[in-house]
């Protein structure tokens, strides 16, 4: 499918939108009012399962393809996107806001590299590396199966109690909430094992991870 394609499928549980979205958010969505014009009243009340193409959808993108839906009378009831990374079933719209139920996660498989970008409102799992360069931001917890080279933001919407958890931390930038941790200027040995970052008090302290002994 071509970039800023869209099609709409009718199913006995709603409609399904297919779409590739592109760079352009804002095109794409100026596109996807004037289609809903044309068909305005006809898709009225159903509820949506949206099927993108892209590998990522930042939240923004997001609120904004719910809210031009919500103004044909249609609800996002689903999102997933392509390469693996999956967003489904987990967001309930309003008038100006997504949020994703308790345990929304958001998978990504593979190593994020200088210049990528993941921006999700819940919990970010990545099973690869995040690069210098490389941005990770969630409204929950950041979990990385590698190495933590670039910068995560975790509770990015003030959720002081969520946590960044790397095999191995060693970020140029490390945030929790409006908690900000740069690199330290000397070199980071290797601590071999899993580490994890969380605030205490006013400070981001990075702490030897274990799994609490109730979840083995």
């Amino acid at each position: 499918m071509e970039v800023g394609a869209m099609e709409f499928r009718g199913t006995k549980s709603g409609i399904v939108l297919r779409a590739h979205v592109g760079a352009d958010i804002n095109g794409f969505v100026n596109r996807l009012k004037q289609r809903l014009s044309k068909s305005k009243g006809f898709f009225s009340g159903s509820a949506v399962k949206a099927q993108f193409e892209d590998e990522e959808i930042s939240v923004d993108g997001v609120r904004l393809i719910a809210e031009a839906l919500q103004e044909c009378g249609l609800e996002l009831d689903s999102i997933s996107t392509g390469a693996g990374s999956r967003n489904i079933a987990g967001y309930t719209t309003g008038s100006s806001l997504i949020a994703p139920e308790e345990g929304q996660s958001i998978l990504i498989k593979r190593t994020l590299r200088s210049g990528q970008r993941v921006d999700f409102s819940g919990n970010v799992v990545v099973l690869g590396d995040v690069n210098p360069g490389a941005e990770v931001v969630a409204g929950g917890d950041v979990i990385v199966m590698g190495s933590l080279r670039g910068l995560a933001h975790a509770g990015a919407y003030g959720d002081t109690s969520a946590v960044v958890v790397a095999f191995r931390l060693s970020p140029t930038q490390l945030r929790i909430a409006d908690r900000i941790s740069r690199a330290p200027d000397s070199t980071i040995t290797d601590p071999g094992h899993p580490e994890v970052a969380r605030v205490s008090g006013d400070a981001i302290v990075i702490e030897a991870f274990s799994v609490p002994a109730s979840s083995r």
